[in-house]
């Protein structure tokens, strides 16, 4: 059984962003574009009727040259348009056909955002967006969210790294 789903290109696990299922919760991956009916023949999951926007997966370029007899190796960012997803990497859940998940239980799970880019600072590495129940009832598409949370992990190499690191790989409130 798999309990781990990535999207990205490569072997390299820093350029792939992930999530793992700590307590065995199985789950569905998402295609990264459209709305996914293939994997729900049975009706299409509230999740497949939210808004999405277009974003790009980060991919790195190296490249090696050989610099008066030593070997010099760059990486490149970039972000290329068939890296393009609107979706989540994975359904969890009873309507996304997984494990079924219950209120007031609690349940873990790990994530990596995949190539964080130090320089870029403002970008968050997760969001968490809320949407109302009741929205998804009568057919409505492109539902919106009502909150949206994000989170950005410290930069490698800063302060703020090794402050993150010292308690354990561990940020916020819980």
């Amino acid at each position: 059984m798999n309990y781990r789903y990535t999207r990205g290109t490569g072997s390299d696990p820093s350029f792939q962003t992930f999530v793992i299922a700590l307590n065995q919760t199985t789950g569905v991956p998402l295609d990264a574009m459209g709305n996914n009916a293939e994997n729900f023949p049975s009706g299409a999951p509230w999740f497949t009727t939210i808004a999405n926007a277009t974003a790009y997966h980060v991919s790195v370029a190296t490249t090696q040259q050989n610099v008066s007899g030593a070997v010099v190796t760059n990486q490149q960012s970039t972000y290329p348009t068939s890296q393009a997803f609107q979706n989540p990497v994975v359904a969890f859940g009873a309507a996304g056909n997984g494990t079924p998940l219950y209120t007031n239980q609690s349940y873990a799970f790990g994530f990596g955002s995949g190539g964080q880019d130090n320089s870029m600072t403002t970008l968050p590495d997760l969001r968490i967006r809320v949407y109302p129940k009741s929205s998804f009832g009568s057919g409505q598409t492109n539902v919106a969210p009502v909150a949206s949370f994000t989170f950005t992990l410290p930069r490698q190499g800063t302060a703020d790294w090794t402050a993150f690191a010292q308690n354990g790989l561990k940020s916020g409130t819980a």
